[in-house]
Formats: C-alpha cells, structure tokens, sequence
C-alpha cells in the first residue's frame, strides 16, 4: 500500500493520541472498578513429576534424599530489540505493537501513567523529514489547549544522546508531557515518544523516573 507523507503521519498522530487517552483514562478511571486480572498459572516439571509454582512463593522439591527450595522470581525488565536498537523497560507495562500498516510500525509499552512509545518508518521517510513533520502536526491536534514547546536532550550510556523536542500539554485536569526524539538505527528512521500523565503542579511519576532511568542504562542504538 503506497502512502503520501500527509496520511503516514496522520496514522501516526492517531495512534499517538490514542496511547495518550488511554493514560488520562486509567488515571480517571473509577476506582471502585478495579478488579483482580487473571493470572498465568506456572508448573516446573522434575523427572517427570509437575509442580505448581507462584511467584515469589518458594515450594520445597525432594530430589532423591534430599529437599530443595524452589522460587519463581519475575526479572524486574523486559528487553526490547528491533534493528539495532535495544533497551529495557518496567516488567510491569504492557506491550503492543500494530503492524497493520507495512510502512509503519508502532511499539506502545504503557503502565499507569507513564508510557513509551517506538515507531519505525519506511524506507522513504528520512531523519530530517520525520523532524520537520511530526511537531507541528502533533501540536495542530492540541488546538485550544495551551502547549509549550522546547528543547531537550536525552543521555544514555556512556557519551550516547539524542535531541529532540518536548512537549508540555496543558489538559483541564492534568499535565501531559511528551519527549519526541528522532533518530537512525542500521539505516532506519524511528521516534522514541516518552510520556507523563501528571496532575497539575505534580513532580514526574514514579513510574516515568523508573522508565527513564532504566531506558538511560540499557538503550543502545545501532548507526
């Protein structure tokens, strides 16, 4: 399917806005909603004997004359790689990726109030094109909303960084800020998108500071 440059960033700004409703909804929601998630079920099989496992809940496994502690932990991080571009993010987000259009991929790994955001473009979408287009159009569906804009910087590893653009949304109940940082890995255009659901005057979530920090450590991109 051939895309003009006009629809491909409209697909991109939909999805965008999306991931960011579904932060303020989550943030809003009712509490008295809430409900328990099914959990997966665990088994560890020993010499043809199946065992039931919980998380962070050690069973005891007799092997021969003696007995072993056994505990299912869950690794704090998720990696994440694509074309030469790896990192880490919160075990605890969610992760999905639509890949309905060929010309672009989009990543959303989102928790309560924080989320980031990974879109790779096709072959005819260059750094600098990708740049003087996503702004304006991200800024143009905030119309009637006080948004500032500046520049900002994101360090990660030992002498990496990238530059982008941040954004801050003023909503009538909350905050949301959003870092847009386009960039090259192996040959391919991409945006990292990291965004903050805050209340009004409110210091970064814990969930973001723990996000940024960990993205700082692990992110790796590939020229």
């Amino acid at each position: 399917m051939k895309h003009t440059r006009s629809s491909l960033l409209a697909l991109v700004l939909v999805v965008t806005l999306l991931a960011g409703s579904v932060v303020l909804a989550v943030q809003d929601g009712d509490a008295d909603q809430a409900f328990d998630m099914p959990q997966r079920a665990y088994q560890i099989e020993i010499d043809g004997k199946l065992y039931d496992l919980a998380v962070d809940k050690p069973i005891e496994v007799r092997m021969g004359d003696q007995a072993h502690q056994v505990t299912l932990r869950v690794k704090p991080y998720i990696e994440f790689q694509h074309k030469g571009l790896s990192f880490e993010y919160p075990q605890q987000f969610s992760c999905t990726l639509d890949d309905s259009d060929p010309a672009l991929l989009m990543w959303d790994m989102s928790g309560g109030d924080a989320t980031l955001m990974l879109q790779a473009y096709g072959e005819d979408l260059s750094v600098a094109m990708m740049r003087a287009m996503l702004i304006p159009g991200v800024k143009s569906q905030f119309a009637g909303l006080r948004v500032t804009e500046e520049d900002c910087e994101f360090e990660f590893g030992e002498d990496g960084k990238l530059s982008g653009t941040r954004l801050t949304i003023n909503m009538p109940d909350a905050v949301v800020l959003q870092e847009i940082y386009v960039f090259s890995s192996k040959g391919k255009t991409m945006s990292l998108w990291l965004q903050d659901a805050r209340d009004r005057g409110g210091d970064a979530s814990s969930e973001y500071k723990q996000m940024v920090k960990r993205l700082a450590k692990t992110l790796t991109i590939e020229k």
